[in-house]
């Protein structure tokens, strides 16, 4: 889990400072993240599966936070 945590806060980061070259750069890792984390979420149970259900609530945050500050494809 801290793995994890470690790879939301880099992208949260980039998402912060609106840095458009490492959003461009994180955008497929932000992909392996997600998926990560919700297959943690979907095989946990009890503590570990709350943990997990909210670090997928930030991922998805975060995520949106990195379209909106990322570079434009139109």
């Amino acid at each position: 889990m801290d793995e994890m945590e470690r790879y939301l806060e880099a992208m949260a980061a980039a998402a912060e400072a609106k840095n458009k070259k490492a959003i461009e750069l994180l955008d497929a890792f932000s992909a392996y993240v997600y998926h990560e984390i919700h297959a943690k979420s979907e095989s946990s149970s009890g503590e570990d599966k709350v943990a997990w259900d909210g670090m997928l609530k930030r991922v998805k945050v975060v995520m949106a936070k990195m379209a909106q500050a990322g570079p434009q494809i139109w």
